[in-house]
């Protein structure tokens, strides 16, 4: 199967109210600071006077004697006008990494800066871990999927990082990240995959011949 697209480095969000930012360098693996583990608005009031001259006005669909005329209207047309079409998008939806199934060695943590949400997922450093986080879309079909991860550089310099990609339980691809600067940066890798229609499980896994040793903040879809 084809590989997720590009990499696009991510402005660093705001520090979780939870941690203040660090000023060391991060050293520590996915999850773990042990090197060696890494872890309508109302239109005006009229103000004229109550006018006592004029009958009520009669409805567009009434056939009663106009109380002016003296004649009865005929049926108004039908509005034969198209309703203007929608511009709105789909909301993106974002389900954060911690709030997942984690499998294998994976943990939630909250060791490094800089996450969205309570914390994230680490300790994906060997085969088996991951997260598993399920969606719910009305309606199946091809969807972009962002992963928001960090992969310091002090695990294993010189090379990208992988996890494997599963919707429902089938393997559908590969995300290939690029390190990041510290375990307290974050970036993102996208792509697209097909989502049925109901709940959906996916799967971010450290299958036979990936690398692992990332963190995973959160996914998004739109």
């Amino acid at each position: 199967p084809d590989p997720l697209g590009p990499t696009t480095v991510s402005t660093p969000a705001a520090s979780s109210p939870t941690s203040a930012p660090s000023s060391t360098t991060e050293t520590g693996g996915p999850g773990n600071p042990d090197a060696s583990t890494p872890s309508s608005i109302p239109g005006p009031t009229s103000t004229a006077g109550p006018t006592t001259t004029s009958p009520p006005s009669v409805t567009s669909t009434s056939t009663e004697t106009s109380a002016t005329s003296g004649t009865s209207p005929g049926p108004s047309a039908p509005d034969t006008s198209a309703p203007a079409p929608s511009t709105t998008k789909p909301a993106k939806i974002r389900i954060q990494a911690e709030s997942g199934q984690t499998k294998g060695q994976a943990r939630a943590r909250h060791n490094h800066e800089n996450y969205s949400g309570t914390g994230f997922v680490g300790d994906i450093i060997v085969e088996g871990s991951g997260v598993v986080l399920t969606v719910n879309v009305p309606t199946g079909g091809t969807t972009a999927l962002r992963i928001h991860y960090s992969a310091g550089l002090d695990i294993i310099p010189g090379k990208r990082r992988t996890l494997t990609v599963r919707v429902n339980g089938a393997d559908v691809t590969k995300a290939r990240m690029d390190e990041t600067a510290d375990w307290s940066t974050w970036s993102d890798v996208t792509g697209q995959i097909e989502l049925a229609p109901g709940d959906n499980k996916i799967t971010l896994v450290m299958a036979r011949g990936d690398t692992g040793f990332v963190n995973l903040d959160y996914i998004e879809l739109n």
